[in-house]
C-alpha cells in the first residue's frame, strides 16, 4: 500500500501540475476553466486509492467511467458482473464499435 500510495502521489502531482499550467492560459474564458468532474477509464483507473488521490487533490469528484452503463447488453450472451467490474476497461474499443463506417478515420 505504501508503494501504491507513493506512486499515486507523483501521477497525481503530475495531472495538478498540468491542470494548473493549463488554467494559467489567459486566453481561457471563465467557462472554460471550470472543472466539475473528472472522468478516468482504462485498466490504470482502478489502482487502489488512485481516485481518491485525484478527488482529494483536485477537490472534485472523480468517476470511473463504465462504457457499457447505457448500452443494451444481452445477459444471455456476456457476463454482466464482468462488465460491470470490468468495463472501464474497453472504453475505446466501446466508442470504435459505435462509430459509423462514414465516421471517417
Amino acid at each position: 500500500h505504501r508503494i501504491i500510495n507513493e506512486v499515486n502521489e507523483q501521477l497525481v502531482s503530475e495531472i495538478k501540475m498540468t491542470f494548473d499550467y493549463f488554467f494559467r492560459n489567459e486566453e481561457l474564458d471563465v467557462e472554460q476553466s471550470l472543472i466539475n468532474h473528472v472522468f478516468l477509464t482504462g485498466g490504470g483507473c482502478r489502482v487502489l486509492g488512485l481516485d481518491g488521490a485525484m478527488a482529494t487533490a483536485l477537490e472534485i469528484p472523480i468517476h470511473i467511467v463504465n462504457p457499457f452503463q447505457r448500452i443494451e447488453v444481452s445477459p444471455k450472451k456476456f457476463d454482466m458482473d464482468y462488465l460491470l467490474m470490468q468495463g472501464h476497461v474497453y472504453g475505446v474499443s466501446a466508442g470504435l464499435g459505435m462509430r459509423n463506417m462514414s465516421d471517417g478515420n
